[in-house]
């Protein structure tokens, strides 16, 4: 681990997170090299071996822990900084241990002594607590730094910006709907939010290759239509060009995929940190839970393997301080469930049907929902007027309200897209009381 600081001195500070102290180490000349390392990084200087070793001599400590010799012996001895953390969580640990140690041989001869047993045991306990330290408790003081409440970029979705804070970090999403009503297309724009605003972002995508991701992607971007088969018309010149540009575009965002049919949490977990230590991870995409659990240990039941990937992924969140989104599939029995619930019924401002919104608990039975701060869930529009309507449904905000609105299904541009003022006049074609109703489901109503 000194080695390893001593090449690369961004480790010092992880050391610093963990709450390494200098007497921490089991030989007090190691102790003596971490403390002048960190006096090298307080006085602005990168702690390597000549640096070091000039603090050293200054603390008249050269000499006596071992000199340049030590230092440089050090630095042969890391092959590798990378896996630092365990070597400092070994020599945390350790350290504990050493004082548990201390602190049980003295509890002990209080124990032979003849003193009074309340007077030993008050001891006793006054040892046992001067070995847990406030960082190892998890407890921190809350300053005023903590009264602001975490923001995030915007979903460019209104059901969803309208009820929340934006993509906030240490959070999880979960996007749910039945096959088919738009789960992918919904995910895929707030990728494209997300990276527009500059961010990273790591997609875990099981259903399809890379390639079909960016294809998809591309399109989306240039407003060019898909080829659904060969028998469509090939590619124009002028869409040829703007797929082109799309692709620059994707280019330079700081996008990174996995088309690995088959991912564990933990392998996710590993690969977002591993990508987190370059540059923080903004937002995770999963696409999609189910896949994930079938992979997974083969003696649980799926209820059981939802809920360890959720937990799991939420506990990403906020180590990485990034915002998960997880895609899931819904069941048929849940949409009858649906439409049984006559309280959860809404009205298409379109063709004035009734609709079934969805609510959380047909989601898993609430299995994997707990983990959620956010649940969105689709549902398609009735009528085969509107077949391409679909509502997005926040139903469980844990820091704000819910609500819900209208998105468009563009399958051909693989994208849910929202009504601009001329989209919703069409629509409206001449309805005042039409129009101003999606005005006001579109955000984008200004009045009482």
């Amino acid at each position: 681990m000194l080695g390893a600081i001593l090449v690369e001195p961004s480790v010092l500070d992880k050391c610093t997170i963990a709450g390494l102290l200098a007497e921490d180490f089991f030989r007090e000349h190691h102790g003596w090299v971490y403390s002048a390392a960190l006096a090298c990084r307080d006085a602005g200087l990168d702690p390597g071996i000549i640096t070091v070793a000039a603090e050293l001599n200054k603390r008249g400590k050269l000499d006596e822990s071992g000199g340049e010799p030590l230092l440089a012996n050090l630095v042969a001895k890391c092959l590798t900084p990378i896996g630092v953390e365990t070597h400092i969580k070994m020599v945390g640990d350790t350290a504990r241990l050493r004082r548990t140690l201390v602190a049980a041989g003295q509890i002990a001869q209080l124990a032979y002594s003849e003193e009074d047993p309340s007077s030993v045991l008050e001891k006793a306990q006054s040892l046992i607590g001067g070995l847990v330290r406030v960082k190892d408790s998890g407890l921190e003081k809350l300053t005023g730094a903590h009264v602001e409440q975490a923001e995030g970029p915007e979903w460019g979705i209104p059901a969803i910006d309208g009820v929340t804070m934006g993509m906030a970090p240490g959070r999880m999403t979960i996007i749910a709907a039945p096959t088919g009503q738009g789960k992918s297309m919904l995910s895929g724009q707030i990728v494209r939010q997300f990276a527009g605003t500059g961010g990273r972002a790591a997609i875990f995508t099981m259903e399809m290759s890379n390639q079909e991701y960016l294809s998809r992607m591309a399109h989306a971007i240039s407003g060019v239509r898909m080829r659904s088969s060969k028998s469509d018309p090939a590619f124009t010149e002028f869409e040829q060009e703007q797929l082109n540009d799309a692709r620059s575009v994707i280019d330079k965002w700081d996008l990174y995929s996995s088309d690995k049919s088959s991912v564990s949490a933990n392998g996710i977990a590993a690969s977002v940190r591993a990508l987190s230590s370059e540059r923080p991870v903004g937002l995770v995409l999963i696409d999609y839970l189910q896949l994930m659990a079938r992979g997974g240990d083969s003696h649980t039941n799926d209820a059981e393997a939802l809920k360890a990937i959720t937990g799991a992924m939420k506990g990403l969140a906020m180590e990485v301080g990034c915002h998960v989104v997880m895609v899931s599939q819904m069941n048929r029995a849940s949409l009858s469930e649906m439409r049984r619930k006559e309280s959860n019924l809404a009205e298409c401002i379109i063709t004035e049907e009734k609709f079934p919104i969805p609510f959380a608990e047909s989601l898993m039975g609430g299995a994997v929902e707990n983990d959620a701060d956010l649940l969105v869930m689709l549902q398609k529009h009735p009528g085969e007027h509107c077949y391409n309507h679909v509502e997005v449904c926040v139903v469980k905000n844990r820091n704000g309200i819910t609500g819900h609105s209208m998105m468009i299904s563009n399958y051909a541009l693989a994208r849910l897209e929202t009504m601009d003022l001329y989209a919703v006049g069409r629509v409206a074609s001449g309805d005042l009381y039409k129009h101003r109703a999606l005005l006001k489901d579109q955000g984008l109503y200004i009045g009482d």
